[in-house]
This record gives structure tokens, sequence and C-alpha cells, in this order.
């Protein structure tokens, strides 16, 4: 993928010669049409180029070229043709169910997209022109179509058919509220080298984890408690791990070896004249998806059929990554100067990015208590959450969709791939054929 990159920037204005070609025949300036609705070579040129991007991630050997392997045994190749094409008759399947439904994009939907198009053409504007594709074509691949997708997605999946008691018996059934922070058991030396702490100094922080662990699952405090205590524990006067440290002979030790090692085997998841098809054409800016591809320059089409991409994740927290402080909360702040930094989420468990130890440690707990492991150079301490008292996250829109995307999401993308393989389309074969595998091969220099 990193050679894709390098390629797209390497791109010499020579290459532009291959886009302006193109125009010289109308019968280029289309991919895929039905009835109603026709979508320029570009669209088609940005869906290969993301077909492309994936094929990346899907072969088994990234030492060898894309082009030398298989995917769903098919060549590479092969595979990038179908994807792409499948991709262009969805966005056309889409549309046609928009209208359909009398389903339109709102004002506001409309300027999102403008708003989030404007920003990635700025950097990606040159890059694309070169491949041929607009920002008219950028802007419908890229963004028009996920938020038309959605809107069908939600559309389908409304309150009457999905109510919010069902929405709140899945989030209590398959969410998890999680919290930890961690200690390392390393130091930085003056010369910037990172040294293992003493056996002495490692027993000290264990025996403090297990002071916290005692805390919330045998004397009821709560994950404030301990962020106080930690706080306390830490100041300048008292700091931690000294060798002379003396901690507290209240501090017990909790068995938790039980639950630490309750480790599940889950892995932790156009505007320019340049445009092949474009004759003065302007965009209508219509979609709200911000997720550029870093691979390539444009968004993962790859994952267009997938709601749980096109939309919100499952992670229904809007607490990431944040201290147990009240932020904004000035006193507590000079309450807990010394507070660890806590990291907190709401989210279906099998689909974080947490490591396994830590997923492992989280599963194994009940609701309301505590434990502690070692992963890696630090003790990391884990709460997990009473799930009940966050269903006020689900109680609005973004909620409800996030949580819609969780239980419906495959669901619906099966069920758009099925309607794509019976949904009949004219293909310009010539046009596909002139901006091919071979046409993104020689702009990107992959041949």
């Amino acid at each position: 993928m990193k050679k894709i990159k390098k390629a797209i920037a390497a791109l010499l204005v020579t290459t532009t010669l291959l886009t302006t070609s193109a125009c010289s025949s109308s019968d280029n300036k289309w991919s895929f049409k039905d009835e109603k609705e026709q979508l320029k070579i570009g669209v088609y040129i940005y869906n290969l180029v993301e077909a492309y991007s994936s094929a990346n991630s899907l072969v088994e050997d990234s030492s060898k070229s894309v082009f030398e392997q298989q995917i769903d045994g098919i060549s590479a190749s092969d595979w990038m043709l179908k994807e792409a094409e499948n991709n262009c008759k969805k966005m056309l399947l889409i549309d046609d169910l928009m209208r359909k439904n009398n389903l339109t994009l709102t004002d506001e939907e409309k300027a999102s997209i403008e708003s989030s198009a404007n920003y990635y053409w700025a950097y990606l504007k040159s890059s694309y022109e070169d491949l041929g594709v607009s920002k008219e074509s950028y802007v419908e691949a890229a963004f028009t179509y996920t938020t038309k997708y959605n809107k069908v997605f939600y559309n389908k999946y409304d309150e009457s058919v999905v109510s919010q008691a069902e929405i709140e018996k899945f989030f209590k059934e398959n969410y998890v509220d999680y919290s930890y922070f961690s200690i390392p058991l390393t130091t930085t030396d003056s010369d910037g080298e990172t040294k293992d702490l003493s056996d002495a100094e490692i027993e000290k922080i264990k025996l403090l984890m297990e002071k916290y662990v005692k805390m919330i699952n045998e004397e009821g405090k709560t994950l404030d408690d301990v962020s106080k205590q930690y706080s306390d524990d830490h100041t300048p006067e008292s700091e931690l791990p000294k060798e002379d440290d003396d901690v507290s002979s209240n501090t017990t030790s909790n068995d938790t070896s039980s639950k630490d090692d309750t480790s599940s085997n889950t892995t932790s998841n156009d505007t320019s004249s340049k445009d092949d098809t474009s004759s003065n054409t302007t965009s209508n800016d219509t979609s709200s998806k911000d997720d550029t591809s870093s691979n390539t320059t444009s968004n993962d089409t790859s994952s267009k059929d997938d709601t749980s991409s096109n939309t919100t994740s499952n992670d229904t927290s809007s607490k990431d990554d944040t201290s147990s402080n009240n932020e904004g909360d000035s006193d507590e702040e000079e309450e807990y100067p010394y507070a660890p930094q806590i990291t907190n989420d709401v989210t279906i468990l099998e689909k974080s990015s947490l490591g396994d130890e830590l997923k492992g440690a989280i599963e194994g707990l009940e609701d309301g208590k505590a434990t502690y492991i070692k992963v890696g150079t630090s003790y990391y301490f884990i709460y997990r959450g009473v799930v009940e008292d966050s269903i006020d996250l689900v109680q609005d829109e973004s909620g409800r969709h996030t949580v819609l995307n969780a239980m419906k999401g495959d669901e619906f993308s099966e069920y758009i791939d099925e309607l794509v393989s019976n949904y009949k389309v004219e293909v310009n074969q010539k046009a596909i054929d002139k901006y091919g595998i071979d046409h993104i091969s020689k702009v990107l220099g992959l041949e």
C-alpha cells in the first residue's frame, strides 16, 4: 500500500496526457448506467483504484506483486475488475432505492458532504486528476454514495421495524462498559534510555494494583475513589515507585488470578477538466463520508456495503481516553492532580481493537468488578462497569444508529448484494477497457 502512495506522489506532469486523451471521444464519458442514472468513467476509475487498495490487504504474500496472486480463487486482476463493477452497480441500485422510497438528501447532509469533500479534495486533487477522476466523480463515489446507502439502510430499519425497546435490549445484551489505566514497569534515565524497574519497585506497583482492586471488589468503592487514591499515591511527596517507600499494611492481595488468565482468542479491527468524462459538469455534493483511505488517495470502497463502517462504529461511548476527572471541573482537577488517565469505552467487546489480554480480562469480569493484569511492560487496572447505567447513550438518533448498525448491518449488506446480483445495467465496455487495470497501473507506476 505504501507503494501506491509513493507512486501517486511521484507522478509526473506528463501523465496528465493520459486523462485528457479520454475527452476526445464522448463514448468514454460514462461507465455504467441504468434506466435513470449514468455514472461517469471517473467514478469507475475511483472504484478500481479502491479495489486495488483492497486487494493489497487481501493477498497472501505482501512481498509479491498483487497481479501475480489470487483472491477468492481468481486472479487478483479479475477480482479487482469484479469489485469495481460491483460497487458501480451498487451506486446505481442505491439511487434506485432512494427514488422508490421517496428519499432525498437534506440540506444539512449536502453541506456536510461539501465541507468534507472540499477538505480532502484540496489534498488529493492532483493525484485524482492524473488518474482521470474529476472532483464531481470523486464526490459521487467517495461521499454521496455512502450517505445515500446509509439513508436507505436507516429507512429500511426504522422504528416500525426495529423498535427502541429492541435497540435497548440488544445494547444491554451485547455491549460492555469498561475502563482501564496502566502503570509502566519501566523508566527513562538521564540519557533517554528505557530501563526496567527493580523487582522491589515492581512489587510496590503490584501491591498498589491489588489495593485498587480491593477498593472496588471488597470495599464497594467507585472508580472515582480509585482515581483519588491513585492521585494520593503518586504525589511528589509519595511518588512511586521508590525502593524505600512503605506500602500501607492495610493493602492485601485480592486474588484475581482466575480472572487474569481469561484471555480470549479474539484478535485486537470532478470539477477538473481532466476527468475522462468531465465536460463542464458541476458537482452535487451530497455525501458525508470523510474517511479517506491513506493507502491510495481515496475512501475505501471495499467497506461501502458494510454499514458498520459506512455509518458509525459499534462504539457508543463518547468518553474515550478521558481522565477520571471530569473535564472542565477545575475544582476536581485540583483535588486529584495526579489522577491516572483512564480510558473508558462502551462497545461490543469482540469488535474492539483491544489486545487479547485486555479483552480476556474484561470478559472474565462481572459488572461492577475490577482486576489487574500485566501486559508487556505495564500493569493494567481494569474495571467493568454496569452497561445498563449507560443506556442513555442509545436514546438519541446517533446512538440508535450505532446499535442498529451492529444489529442489522451485515443483514442489510447481504440484502444489497442479492439485489445487485440481479440488477440490470448497461456497461460501456469500451471505456471500461480503456481505463482499466492497465490504465491505473501505468499512471500509478505499478507495472
